[in-house]
């Protein structure tokens, strides 16, 4: 459930800090003014994880936030889809984030496709020292030294700087639980623990019991019959043909239906 989890709680920490990350991460030179969510982006064809339009000095920019687990080729090409259709939309400068979550070193962060060259800022936490984080950071973005270096030995100083600077206790209880589920990504014992430590604390953020709910529906599932099990693989296949049709990657697809990387590169 660690990749269930994790996809959650980004998404949800990305929409409660969206502030505080395109604020650190748009590398616009100017303030950031207004910020204003597009949730209707999200529902497209290519369903971009994040998109906000922010105002900063006096023009407007497009910023398409995504998360991900791992450094993939694959998912800067749909980040370049992504930005080209908020481009033709909006008609104004589009960026791209891409928060990353695993401790490759490998650099993906551009792509050169027939002369279209297009860069996105990746944040790979694991290359900040965890300590050099929680010192130049905002405290709303504490959960993420986990991820980085050393970040399991600051797990206190994390718990400290969300107790102590952040004053709402929903987003406490969000910022807390968010650190939990980061753990799960380098260790699962801690992510265990903390989960039991902070849970009086967890319970505030909603998103608990929305995991809860989640691992449910997977336990009802797995005891269905296998009747109605064939007929949920076979919605599944007509899905990924349908998104495989469109030129998404192989990944995002098996991501999105549950299916095997060989079964939908079969299709």
């Amino acid at each position: 459930m660690a990749r269930m989890e994790k996809d959650i709680f980004s998404k949800a920490l990305i929409s409660a800090i969206a502030k505080e990350l395109l604020e650190s991460f748009s590398e616009v030179n100017e303030p950031i003014g207004e910020i204003k969510a597009l949730p209707e982006e999200l529902q497209a064809a290519l369903r971009a994880d994040s998109v906000f339009q922010i105002e900063a000095g006096g023009k407007k920019i497009i910023v398409d936030l995504e998360s991900q687990s791992y450094k993939d080729g694959d998912k800067l090409a749909d980040m370049l889809c992504y930005v080209a259709l908020l481009h033709r939309k909006y008609r104004c400068e589009v960026r791209g984030i891409m928060l990353l979550f695993d401790e490759s070193n490998a650099e993906v962060d551009a792509i050169d496709f027939h002369n279209l060259y297009f860069k996105c800022n990746v944040v790979q936490f694991s290359k900040f020292a965890a300590e050099q984080w929680l010192n130049e950071k905002p405290s709303e973005l504490a959960p993420f030294a986990i991820l980085a270096q050393g970040g399991v030995e600051y797990v206190d100083k994390i718990q400290d700087k969300v107790y102590n600077e952040i004053k709402d206790s929903t987003l406490t209880g969000l910022l807390l639980s968010a650190t939990a589920v980061f753990a799960s990504m380098r260790d699962k014992g801690l992510s265990k623990e903390l989960k039991n430590k902070w849970r009086e604390k967890m319970i505030q953020a909603p998103l608990l019991d929305e995991i809860l709910a989640e691992g449910k529906a997977e336990g009802k599932a797995e005891g269905k019959a296998e009747g109605k099990a064939e007929g949920e693989r076979s919605k599944a296949l007509d899905t990924a043909r349908k998104m495989k049709a469109r030129g998404l990657a192989t990944e995002l697809i098996a991501e999105i239906t549950g299916l095997s990387l060989e079964e939908i590169q079969r299709l």
